[in-house]
């Protein structure tokens, strides 16, 4: 009984939904720079993180990642750029609370003191809550990890970044909630 009473109250994103979605980010990476022996180094950044997503069926959403971060590592100011495809998946906990899951592939490009306009692909990976206090908005807690895979125009270095990040956020929901 209980189970019918929490599927019947539960808060599903409809097919047709768009939800637009921003967050501010702190984050935590390890950064590998191989050069002959590697040197491993850690930095702290700040963010921002905007998405849309459609709902091609309830609580499965497909769209667009965008994604600005800011770092210092090893004196090296860094600011990258990037954007993919996302999917996400939220499940109904009730009438106002969904955890959704999500999976992403980018495309980056940074700017920075070592590297020559480096670039490389990321994937990124994430889960949170999502507190909805009206039926089109709802307020975002993200923890997400993440890994790219740069190129740069200096010859024998090999630069990997990965880390974990949290969002705080919002979303705004359009069409068929």
């Amino acid at each position: 009984m209980l189970l019918v009473a929490t599927a019947v109250q539960a808060k599903d994103i409809g097919a047709g939904t768009v939800e637009v979605s921003g967050a501010a980010t702190l984050g935590y990476n390890s950064t590998d720079l191989e050069v002959k022996d590697g040197v491993t180094t850690d930095q702290s950044s700040w963010g921002l993180n905007l998405n849309s997503s459609y709902y091609v069926m309830p609580n499965l959403g497909v769209g667009l990642l965008l994604e600005y971060m800011s770092s210092e590592v090893a004196n090296i100011d860094t600011s990258e750029l990037g954007i993919g495809p996302i999917v996400t998946y939220s499940f109904s906990m009730n009438e106002q609370v969904s955890l959704p899951i999500f999976g992403a592939i980018t495309y980056n490009s940074a700017e920075d003191d070592m590297f020559d306009d480096p670039s490389g692909w990321g994937w990124v990976i994430g889960a949170g809550v999502k507190y909805f206090m009206a039926d089109n908005v709802s307020l975002n807690g993200i923890v997400d990890y993440g890994t790219i895979y740069w190129e740069g125009d200096v010859t024998d270095i090999k630069v990997d970044e990965r880390g974990f990040n949290v969002f705080g956020g919002l979303s705004v929901y359009f069409g068929g909630m």
